[in-house]
């Protein structure tokens, strides 16, 4: 099954959140504003993502994905993105045309220092939840990158899954992830 990745603005998001529940949650103690406000900004995000995969009969939803501008006169890079799915997956592999190879990359601490090393079981896509691919976390490491890969700013992605799915994504590239 081949499917090209949904990219809904999910922008007003942001805005949705709900004053009275974050001052209610602060007043009796159980958290801050923000953590609350960033709480039901991920429930609504959740919802949303579930609702775009039911309404396009979709299994996967790649969202906010981008390719961090590479430096001049190197061919390696990162890319990441948030993929919902239907039902629990798991993401394998990674593919690009622009570049020579893909792989899935988790960091962490080991020993006090952060290590990144390759995903060799792939990523789980959790039911309750999306798989964040995010800098200094689980990510897309690309080598070999062509080297007028980023002439039309975006990077072509083809994310393997467990399921059978395949999901077409095009990253732009940016120095920085975009809204920040």
């Amino acid at each position: 099954m081949r499917l090209t990745a949904l990219l809904p603005a999910f922008a007003l998001l942001a805005a949705c959140g709900a004053p009275d529940a974050a001052e209610d949650e602060t007043a009796a103690g159980t958290g801050s504003a923000a953590e609350a406000g960033a709480a039901e900004a991920r429930i609504l995000e959740m919802a949303a993502a579930r609702m775009m995969l039911a309404e396009h009969d979709a299994s996967h939803l790649a969202i906010g994905p981008w390719a961090r501008t590479p430096p001049a006169g190197r061919d390696m890079t990162a890319a990441y993105l948030v993929i919902y799915a239907a039902a629990p997956d798991r993401l394998v592999a990674a593919t690009s045309p622009e570049a020579d190879a893909i792989e899935l990359h988790v960091t962490g601490m080991e020993d006090g220092v952060m290590r990144m090393r390759p995903a060799e079981d792939g990523l789980a896509v959790p039911a309750d939840g999306p798989l964040t691919l995010e800098p200094g976390g689980a990510h897309l490491m690309v080598f070999g990158l062509a080297d007028d890969a980023a002439e039309d700013g975006r990077l072509a992605l083809e994310l393997e899954f467990e399921s059978g799915a395949v999901l077409e994504v095009a990253a732009p590239f940016a120095t920085e992830p975009p809204g920040e």
